[in-house]
């Protein structure tokens, strides 16, 4: 029996094509048959029971007859097939109860392919044929396993199956690549993964060693301040201490020419968000604290420290999105109730420090019941709460509000 080949794409998206032409998609609006040819197509190589297609496909469904609907994805599925140009029976066979895809079927899934490459990879001692297998899998991966189908557990172990597979291949191509000092390459290989995972630390580790290497110190800086922003403001986390440790060592090792002081004065100039309150990461804010001390301490001037804590009223109803739109709320906030003289910074996922270096204890006190009132209307009261303590440098005696 001579079968069509079927090109089945799992990775980034569900597709399957004969002769070059999409056939079948996810979007055919048929869930559990697309569900049941999925579970078939990648445990091809074996026949599967009943039961297991029942707890995979079916799930905790309640289903009067699971052994009948079973039937019925399969001929539904065999249907799809043939709707589409090929035989259905030719490629889905049942045997004593139990479906397979027919070992004459002939089927190229680069999920296969992927792991297939990567094996090679492993296996080979010349370090050139195993960077070259490295790459050609990190093109094959286009996104995760079944994207579309994530919610459920079978998927979710496969998907982790692969994308550990990913971090092998990014790691191994990168210290190979550092070996022969093309930071470049690496640099485009991580600007490609971190497109599908804009979060993972691990790859924005290994670019930033990368662009420090490279001695790309200024972008190591750009790179590091957007990630930070990233995790805090979708997440609300802090950047690993690998990220902290390369961003600090860019700091001290970057270096600027400046052919006279006014061109020097323009530069450092010209970010200024001319008179509004002044917000840096947490690094920069804790080197400028330390500087107003000293200078507080010469010229006997009090500074003020805020602590701005914002916590929902209903952990219940936490969304996705609550970190970022806490960025964005407080953001506004700050910038329409401090002044120019003000500088704040976020320390934590839901904590905001702000410094009022000239300032009084009455104007601390009217700034934080300001910034509250403001928060409040940016916010329209949307089930989170701001809580705000405040403190001197004189005496750090804590008054809270």
């Amino acid at each position: 029996m001579d079968l069509k080949k079927l090109e089945i794409t799992m990775l980034g998206k569900f597709t399957v094509a004969c002769d070059g032409i999409e056939i079948i998609t996810e979007d055919n609006g048929k869930n559990k048959v697309i569900s049941f040819l999925q579970y078939l197509l990648v445990n091809r190589r074996k026949t599967i029971p009943q039961q297991e297609l029942i707890d995979a496909v079916l799930g905790k469904g309640t289903y009067s007859n699971p052994v009948n609907t079973i039937k019925n994805l399969a001929y539904r599925c065999r249907k799809l097939l043939d709707g589409a140009g090929v035989h259905g029976k030719d490629y889905i066979y049942c045997h004593k109860g139990s479906y397979g895809i027919s070992p004459e079927a002939q089927c190229q899934i680069d999920t296969e392919t992927f792991e297939d490459i990567l094996n090679k990879a492993k296996k080979t001692k010349n370090k050139s044929h195993r960077l070259t297998y490295l790459i050609e899998a990190i093109n094959i991966y286009n996104g995760d396993f079944l994207p579309a189908s994530t919610h459920k557990a079978w998927v979710q172990d496969v998907a982790h199956y692969y994308q550990k597979g990913l971090s092998y291949a990014v790691k191994t191509s990168a210290a190979l690549l550092s070996e022969t000092g093309n930071y470049n390459k690496i640099l485009k290989i991580t600007e490609n993964v971190l497109k599908l995972y804009p979060y993972n630390e691990e790859f924005c580790t290994i670019r930033l060693k990368a662009l420090y290497k490279a001695g790309g110190f200024r972008n190591v800086i750009g790179d590091y301040e957007t990630t930070e922003a990233l995790l805090f403001g979708e997440l609300g986390v802090t950047p690993s201490e690998d990220l902290q440790r390369i961003y600090l060592q860019s700091i001290s090792n970057s270096e600027t020419l400046f052919t006279s002081a006014e061109e020097a004065m323009n530069k450092l100039l010209a970010k200024g968000d001319g008179g509004k309150a002044y917000y840096c990461n947490y690094q920069i804010f804790s080197n400028l604290c330390c500087f107003l001390k000293q200078q507080s301490a010469k010229y006997s001037q009090c500074i003020y420290l805020i602590l701005a804590t914002i916590t929902p009223n209903n952990t219940d109803n936490m969304e996705k999105c609550f970190f970022k739109r806490i960025t964005e709320n407080f953001h506004r906030a700050a910038l329409m109730s401090l002044d120019d003289m003000d500088m704040y910074t976020r320390c934590n996922s839901n904590q905001f420090l702000i410094l009022l270096p000239e300032s009084s204890e009455k104007k601390a006190k009217n700034t934080a019941r300001r910034l509250v009132k403001t928060y409040n209307e940016v916010t329209k009261n949307n089930n989170t709460y701001l809580h705000i303590q405040f403190t001197s440098y004189n005496s750090w005696k804590k008054t809270s509000k």
